[in-house]
Protein backbone atom coordinates (compact mmCIF):
# COMPACT_ATOMS: atom_id res chain seq x y z
CA UNK A 1 0.00 0.00 0.00
CA UNK A 2 1.33 3.38 -0.98
CA UNK A 3 0.64 6.57 0.87
CA UNK A 4 0.64 9.91 -0.82
CA UNK A 5 2.77 12.73 0.47
CA UNK A 6 -0.34 14.83 1.09
CA UNK A 7 -1.93 12.12 3.24
CA UNK A 8 1.31 11.61 5.16
CA UNK A 9 1.54 15.35 5.88
CA UNK A 10 -2.07 15.37 7.06
CA UNK A 11 -1.44 12.39 9.36
CA UNK A 12 1.65 14.04 10.85
CA UNK A 13 -0.26 17.28 11.34
CA UNK A 14 -3.09 15.44 13.10
CA UNK A 15 -0.68 13.61 15.39
CA UNK A 16 1.08 16.87 16.30
CA UNK A 17 -2.21 18.59 17.10
CA UNK A 18 -3.33 15.64 19.22
CA UNK A 19 -0.03 15.65 21.11
CA UNK A 20 0.07 19.42 21.61
CA UNK A 21 -1.91 19.53 24.89
CA UNK A 22 0.26 16.77 26.35
CA UNK A 23 3.45 18.53 25.33
CA UNK A 24 2.45 21.84 26.90
CA UNK A 25 1.40 20.03 30.10
CA UNK A 26 4.82 18.30 30.26
CA UNK A 27 6.58 21.63 29.73
CA UNK A 28 4.64 23.10 32.65
CA UNK A 29 5.53 20.15 34.89
CA UNK A 30 9.16 20.49 33.80
CA UNK A 31 9.12 24.20 34.65
CA UNK A 32 7.56 23.53 38.07
CA UNK A 33 10.14 20.87 38.85
CA UNK A 34 12.88 23.28 37.77
CA UNK A 35 11.72 25.85 40.33
CA UNK A 36 11.54 23.12 43.00
CA UNK A 37 15.06 22.06 42.06
CA UNK A 38 16.29 25.60 42.75
CA UNK A 39 14.63 25.41 46.16
CA UNK A 40 16.04 21.92 46.72
CA UNK A 41 19.57 23.18 46.08
CA UNK A 42 19.00 25.95 48.61
CA UNK A 43 17.70 23.43 51.18
CA UNK A 44 20.85 21.35 50.74
CA UNK A 45 23.02 24.45 51.21
CA UNK A 46 21.01 25.83 54.14
CA UNK A 47 22.50 25.39 57.63
CA UNK A 48 20.70 22.49 59.27
CA UNK A 49 19.30 24.60 62.10
CA UNK A 50 17.68 26.94 59.53
CA UNK A 51 16.19 23.95 57.74
CA UNK A 52 14.80 22.57 61.03
CA UNK A 53 13.40 26.00 61.89
CA UNK A 54 11.72 26.24 58.48
CA UNK A 55 10.21 22.78 58.92
CA UNK A 56 9.00 23.65 62.43
CA UNK A 57 7.23 26.71 61.01
CA UNK A 58 5.69 24.62 58.24
CA UNK A 59 4.50 21.95 60.67
CA UNK A 60 2.97 24.54 62.99
CA UNK A 61 1.13 26.01 60.00
CA UNK A 62 0.05 22.65 58.58
CA UNK A 63 0.67 19.52 60.71
CA UNK A 64 -0.14 17.29 57.72
CA UNK A 65 3.21 18.33 56.23
CA UNK A 66 5.24 16.70 59.02
CA UNK A 67 6.15 13.59 57.02
CA UNK A 68 7.24 15.67 54.03
CA UNK A 69 9.30 17.96 56.27
CA UNK A 70 11.00 15.01 57.96
CA UNK A 71 11.84 13.52 54.59
CA UNK A 72 13.03 16.93 53.36
CA UNK A 73 15.48 17.14 56.26
CA UNK A 74 16.76 13.62 55.59
CA UNK A 75 17.20 14.30 51.88
CA UNK A 76 18.88 17.67 52.49
CA UNK A 77 21.34 16.11 54.94
CA UNK A 78 22.20 13.47 52.33
CA UNK A 79 22.48 16.09 49.57
CA UNK A 80 19.67 14.33 47.67
CA UNK A 81 18.36 17.20 45.54
CA UNK A 82 15.82 15.03 43.71
CA UNK A 83 14.40 13.81 47.02
CA UNK A 84 14.21 17.40 48.29
CA UNK A 85 12.46 18.37 45.08
CA UNK A 86 9.78 15.70 45.61
CA UNK A 87 9.23 16.81 49.21
CA UNK A 88 9.04 20.47 48.26
CA UNK A 89 6.52 19.74 45.53
CA UNK A 90 4.24 18.27 48.22
CA UNK A 91 4.94 20.95 50.81
CA UNK A 92 4.35 23.78 48.35
CA UNK A 93 0.87 22.53 47.48
CA UNK A 94 -0.14 24.49 50.58
CA UNK A 95 0.20 28.19 49.76
CA UNK A 96 1.02 29.11 53.38
CA UNK A 97 3.77 26.49 53.52
CA UNK A 98 5.11 27.62 50.15
CA UNK A 99 5.36 31.15 51.53
CA UNK A 100 7.26 29.92 54.57
CA UNK A 101 9.73 28.16 52.24
CA UNK A 102 10.13 31.29 50.17
CA UNK A 103 10.71 33.44 53.27
CA UNK A 104 13.25 31.03 54.74
CA UNK A 105 15.37 30.26 51.71
CA UNK A 106 14.78 33.37 49.64
CA UNK A 107 13.69 31.45 46.55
Amino acid sequence: MRITERRLRRMISNIISEMSPMLSRNEMVGHEMSSFMDKAVECCRMPIYHLFDMCAQICSQNPDQAIHCAELCICACRGDKEGCCRCLSEICKCSHCAQICADCCGC
